[in-house]
């Protein structure tokens, strides 16, 4: 092997390489890092904003309850006001009523109306001259007071705008005389009040039928905002929405009115412009920063590596003569360091060398000799993995002759095969480190394409001075023997008439699946009827033919995770795990079915099959339990089913 002695710039050209990959590395996580920051403190306040806004819209809204309820109460209780009403005197009424409406605005309420029984209006304090309107149907909460004589609180749209109304069943004499309705608009004025409490712009906007359309807002701005199907059954369902529009933040609270319809819906926008330019800002600084921190690295470290490679520039040479196979020149110590002891380690090494050498060939002569007559595939190898001799056997067992294997080592571990790759790194690293390895097996793919099983186990070989020089290995060709044991252990699980499982590996099934997480496990007992008769009557290969018949029909029924086992002469035990009695039973049926389609034209030898089912849905119900329980159904299936066809009525 031809032997690339080391290059003083080509190491200083690759640690700075290495450097500069690390400070990128480096500055890229910087920069993420301070990204990723920026990003988090936007969002928290973004949170933090947005559940300030969802706390300060209810609060509102309970301070204008409060006040409607407050201003109505004292409303109905004016004897005045309450006779003018119930005596329909509507020039007594505005009298009466217009001197309270400078008060109710200075409340901010804006609506004041009063109903008639039959839902037409009677006065607005706002419009006088406009009355005797009905509101049936424009009003549902003024027809629900109405057929109620109950007090409603809520929003609702009107002609006007969407507002908080509260209406109240008016009573003079004990007799309902109509309805005196007290609002307040959602408008400007609120919504610059939410604009104070929580900044941003706040829009009120509807969305019904598919249009959003501007109803008022702290900014001149339209409400289009894409809601899909989904944001609008969030929005139905009273939930906030929120959306990241270029550099704005948005926010959608819903407005669910007095009848739990939400076409209406508040929105708040908040510029998130300055707070993107800070966090750009602050990326830029870090890159910056981190720029400099590697450029200030790459000086310092570049002289730092330029000082201690000159050292090594005489170790290179003796590295060039070493390469050439000249081993005759000593290596002369000329530091007392770190490199006067790797030049000291180099010359012993090559002593040791140059004495090995000529053991080594002393050796392989006897070697191939003894080899060159086995039967088994004899193999040298250095520690580094070159081949120093391969027997002649191993053409017969690898297809490879032992000129394709000198020539190119690495077609040892492009045979192994895949699977058993891993362990035959992790043999091989053990025996280059001398650690005497146990013998291992694996599998090869041969040069024909043929899979082979081999036999493994090496030594490692060293020189009369107790140097470690290479690692002895045979290797023996076990495919038979494998084969045969593969077969064994098949056979020594399996039922030979019907390829089902046995007993045996029943049992150590149930044991695997005992205390597991496997439950509910569900356990089938079948037996098959008139076996004995059979094999009395017709001889006991029409006995093998319904044994064998039952085992197909029933493996049929089951999924490929259950496990079919034939456990007695005539008795089948099917182990259900992940199954619970009703699914049980609903196998059992579909074997019955099985069983009656396959005894179609079958008069003469029909199949019949005694059934038991029962469920463990934990540890506290063992499995072998189980088994008893469904193994006694079963019998009580076989009377059942016996007494049936002896015309004898079940019990």
């Amino acid at each position: 092997m031809k032997f690339e002695p080391i290059n003083k710039t080509n190491l200083f050209t690759k640690m700075i390489a290495c450097l500069g990959v690390v400070s990128l590395l480096l500055l890229g996580f910087i920069v993420v890092k301070s990204q990723l920051d920026t990003i988090s403190i936007i969002a928290e306040k973004e949170k933090e904003t947005a559940q300030m806004a969802i706390d300060v819209v209810p609060r509102r809204f309970h301070v204008s309850r409060q006040i409607l309820n407050a201003s109505i109460g004292q409303m109905v209780l004016n004897e005045g006001l309450v006779k003018a009403f119930a005596q329909r005197d509507r020039q007594g009424l505005a009298i009466t009523a217009l001197s309270a409406v400078e008060l109710l605005r200075r409340s901010d309420i804006d609506i004041y109306h009063f109903h008639l029984p039959d839902n037409r209006t009677f006065f607005r304090a706002h419009r006088p001259d406009f009355y005797g309107d009905d509101l049936t149907e424009l009003r549902p909460m003024v027809a629900e007071v109405n057929r109620t004589r109950r007090p409603a609180v809520g929003w609702e749209e009107g002609v006007n705008g969407y507002a908080l109304r509260h209406i109240e069943p008016v009573f003079y004499q004990g007799e309902y005389v109509g309805a005196l309705e007290l609002g307040m608009y959602l408008e400007e004025r609120i919504l610059n009040i939410w604009k104070r409490a929580v900044f941003g712009e706040w829009l009120l906007c509807s969305h019904k039928d598919g249009v959003q359309k501007r109803v008022a807002g702290t900014t001149e701005r339209e409400c289009q905002l894409h809601l899909s199907a989904e944001d609008l059954a969030a929005l139905n369902n009273n939930e906030n929405l929120f959306f990241r529009v270029d550099h704005e933040f948005v926010q959608v609270m819903p407005l669910k009115d007095y009848s739990g319809a939400v076409n209406f819906h508040v929105k708040r926008i908040h510029d998130n412009s300055e707070i993107l330019e800070l966090a750009i800002s602050q990326r830029n600084s870090s890159i910056i920063y981190g720029l400099l921190m590697v450029g200030v690295g790459f000086l310092v470290f570049a002289s730092l590596i330029r000082f201690f490679l000159a050292p090594l520039k005489y170790l290179v040479d003796k590295a060039r003569t070493f390469a050439d196979g000249n081993l005759e020149h000593p290596i002369e110590v000329k530091t007392s360091d770190e490199i006067g002891l790797l030049a000291t380690t180099m010359e012993v090494m090559r002593q040791s060398l140059q004495a090995s050498r000529k053991d080594l060939e002393e050796s392989r002569e006897l070697f191939k000799t003894l080899s060159d007559v086995a039967t088994d595939w004899i193999l040298w190898q250095t520690p580094q993995g070159e081949i120093v001799y391969t027997s002649p056997a191993c053409e017969r067992i690898t297809g490879y002759s032992e000129g394709e294997l000198i020539a190119n080592p690495g077609l040892i571990k492009e045979m192994i095969h895949p699977e058993d790759l891993e362990q035959w790194l992790t043999h091989f690293h053990d025996a280059a480190q001398q650690k005497d390895p146990d013998g291992v097996q694996y599998r090869i793919v041969t040069k024909q394409g043929a899979l082979k099983w081999i036999d493994h186990v090496c030594l490692p070989v060293y020189d009369k001075y107790g140097e470690f020089v290479g690692i002895r290995s045979s290797n023996t060709d076990i495919t038979s023997r494998k084969k045969t044991e593969t077969e064994l252990e098949y056979l020594s699980l399996r039922d030979k008439l019907t390829d089902l499982y046995n007993r045996a590996f029943l049992e150590s099934e149930m044991e695997r699946f005992e205390g597991g997480r496997g439950y509910p496990v569900t356990i089938i007992a079948a037996d098959l009827d008139g076996l004995k008769l059979a094999n009395d009557t017709f001889g006991h290969k029409k006995g093998d033919e319904l044994l064998t018949a039952a085992s197909d029909l029933m493996r049929r029924c089951l999924r490929k995770e259950d496990i079919l086992a034939r456990v007695g002469g005539d008795e089948f035990i099917a182990l259900m795990p992940a199954t619970d009695k009703k699914t049980g039973e609903t196998v059992a049926r579909r074997i019955q079915q099985a069983v009656d389609k396959y005894n179609e034209g079958r008069s003469d030898l029909p199949l019949g099959i005694s059934i038991g089912v029962a469920s463990s849905e934990g540890p506290q119900t063992s499995l072998a339990e189980t088994m008893r329980k469904a193994d006694d159904l079963m019998y009580q299936d076989k009377r059942v089913r016996k007494r049936r066809s002896l015309g004898t009525p079940s019990l």
